[in-house]
């Protein structure tokens, strides 16, 4: 089974399981809670162009490219970083150190991220 049909599946089936969703807006973004228990939190994000996200660290997170984009990576130390993920793909965080993704491209990125507690 591709990778992509797994995070689609598991998404599905986290949006199925949840008895209700929270939903923020702000000017870091929209987060909508997906679902959530006390080992994983399933999110569904959006980035406009010039949007930032929180400085967290996402190590071990399961990242869904729905509409993927150029970041510039801004890291807690003041290192900076830019990377760009294609649409449909996968990636799964290594990095342990928090970062705050900024979109520094043109298009809304669109993500869901199954992120471990």
């Amino acid at each position: 089974m591709k990778a992509n049909t797994i995070v689609l599946t598991l998404c599905a089936s986290a949006f199925l399981a949840a008895p209700a969703f929270a939903q923020m807006t702000t000017d870091m973004g929209m987060v909508k809670t997906l679902a959530q228990n006390d080992k994983l939190t399933v999110t569904e994000n959006w980035l406009k162009p010039g949007q930032s996200a929180e400085m967290a660290s996402r190590l071990g997170a399961a990242i869904y490219y729905i509409q993927g984009g150029t970041f510039e990576l801004d890291y807690k130390d003041g290192t900076k970083k830019t990377a760009t993920r294609a649409s449909g793909t996968v990636r799964i965080a290594t990095d342990a150190q928090p970062y705050a993704p900024k979109n520094v491209g043109k298009t809304t990125i669109h993500v869901i991220v199954f992120q471990p507690k």
